[in-house]
């Protein structure tokens, strides 16, 4: 009896894994004989990166904002987050510099409303 060494489904690579026989490609399962396995269920695994990168995103957004500055000849953006009720918010020092004295319009986004000419820019 020859085991399968190519999936009969994609044509990609079998591997080795608890006496199955598992495709690198599509993820088919087959018995060394080259009978198609039924998977029933798969266990992910908890607090993958992916997982905990959602989870931050998730539980930060709210704070996150987006920072226009703008005129007819000058335009800065960058985001930042709101590190208080008041509504002070930090951001990178080139959203604020660099002819922000010359711009007349603000626009900070938190993603539920947009607020215009709110805060003064200012920067140490």
């Amino acid at each position: 009896m020859s085991q399968l060494v190519k999936c009969p489904n994609c044509g990609g690579e079998l591997v080795d894994y608890n006496g199955s026989r598992l495709c690198t490609f599509c993820d088919c399962s087959f018995t060394p004989d080259g009978k198609r396995n039924t998977i029933v269920a798969t266990k992910k695994s908890a607090n993958s990166p992916a997982e905990i990168g959602v989870d931050v995103y998730e539980k930060n957004i709210s704070g996150v904002i987006e920072i226009r500055w703008h005129n007819s000849k000058v335009a800065c953006s960058g985001s930042g987050f709101i590190v208080n009720s008041s509504g002070y918010a930090v951001t990178n020092t080139h959203v604020v510099t660099d002819n922000c004295a010359a711009v007349n319009t603000l626009e900070v986004n938190d993603r539920r409303r947009i607020y215009h000419n709110r805060t003064r820019c200012g920067a140490w």
